[in-house]
């Protein structure tokens, strides 16, 4: 067999294996010394696979199963073990432990690389999944015996290798925009303090602003024909319909749920649902301006309620913000700052077409 997207300095088939011909179990119990602190490795997803947190453990450990990480090992998690599980353990980890739900593996004559790599692949996942019989979510747990004589097709060598060097050359590619989108980001809120959240406010947020709310729920929608006006919900976007319920600018704020009080900024023709109540500016402000203006605010302090947390406009609505006195200064807080929305949303454009140039690859040179 041949992938859909491969190099063309190669031509032989893949060959097909067995992952306990590949794989070779390893474990390093650790011997416990109830005086000393250990580091402990906690995996969750991570743009290569792991995320270290690192917990002190001493005499907490008892007669739990720890076993000491060996570098250049793929780390597999055991529990909900399709989701992102599958890593590359490295030299700084030495002298950290794992728990008995952390197994580690030696690839024997491949490249670790290549088969971490295999496991972000949909084909990858659907395998991790087949192997984790059970309950649903957190409570299926890996089969190792049926993991172990699941099937792979794997390339030569020198193949593998090529592979997985285009992938970590776009990975790296992916942090570097990570990193400069939050350099951009964290260059607007610096200079947003500076002019806006450091001056003495002088406005209640009443006398620009006026609360609007709506009764609408994403089920109310779900018979609509698709079309080009956007539906916003708590996290943005929920889909676009052939109608749409306002049609001026106004400023979204997540009234309850896991993100109140973040704010957005809508223009166009648009609807939003129950979960947001949107802000119109009043007597000629600019909404822009106010907009950039409430990102300074902190909501926190207006929450209200022990289960779902919520705000209330009436609770807020007497916050002051900072709004200049000319209008030419407006227009240039306005301008330098919304000429970096732009900036972080063509580099966000940019990642997304990075990250699903990434996903297209693992789908199409991994069999």
């Amino acid at each position: 067999m041949v992938p859909n997207l491969r190099f063309s300095s190669f031509a032989d088939p893949f060959r097909i294996y067995t992952l306990k011909e590949v794989l070779q179990r390893i474990s390093f119990p650790v011997t416990v010394d109830e005086n000393k602190l250990y580091y402990q490795i906690g995996i969750r997803s991570h743009s290569k696979g792991i995320f270290y947190k690192e917990a002190e453990i001493g005499k907490q450990i008892g007669n739990k199963r720890i076993f000491w990480i060996e570098p250049n090992c793929l780390i597999l998690n055991i529990v909900f073990a399709w989701e992102q599980a599958v890593a590359k353990t490295s030299e700084k980890e030495v002298g950290m432990v794992a728990s008995h739900r952390f197994p580690m593996y030696k690839v024997l004559n491949n490249s670790l690389d290549y088969i971490v790599d295999f496991f972000k692949t949909e084909k990858g996942k659907q395998l991790l999944q087949m192997a984790s019989p059970g309950g649903a979510g957190r409570n299926k747990t890996l089969n190792q015996d049926f993991f172990l004589n699941s099937k792979i097709y794997l390339p030569s060598l020198n193949e593998q290798l090529k592979t997985s060097e285009l992938i970590e050359l776009i990975e790296d590619r992916i942090e570097t925009q990570i990193k400069i989108i939050e350099d951009y980001k964290a260059l607007k809120k610096k200079i947003s303090k500076q002019v806006i959240g450091s001056q003495k406010p002088n406005t209640h947020i009443y006398e620009c602003l006026e609360n609007n709310s709506s009764s609408s729920k994403e089920s109310d929608f779900d018979e609509y024909t698709e079309g080009q006006f956007p539906i916003y919900g708590a996290n943005g976007v929920i889909k676009h319909i052939n109608s749409y319920l306002i049609d001026i600018p106004s400023i979204s704020i997540v009234k309850d749920g896991a993100g109140v009080g973040r704010t957005r900024f809508l223009y166009g023709k648009y609807t939003v649902i129950g979960t947001l109540n949107y802000l119109t500016s009043k007597n000629g402000y600019n909404l822009l301006y106010l907009y950039y203006a409430l990102d300074n605010l902190d909501f926190t302090k207006y929450i209200v309620g022990s289960g779902i947390p919520h705000i209330y406009f009436k609770d807020y609505k007497h916050e002051m913000i900072y709004i200049p006195k000319d209008e030419k200064t407006i227009n240039k807080i306005v301008r330098c700052l919304s000429s970096l929305d732009l900036l972080i949303h063509n580099e966000q454009n940019l990642l997304l077409y990075l990250t699903k140039q990434k996903e297209y690859l693992l789908n199409n040179m991994f069999i």
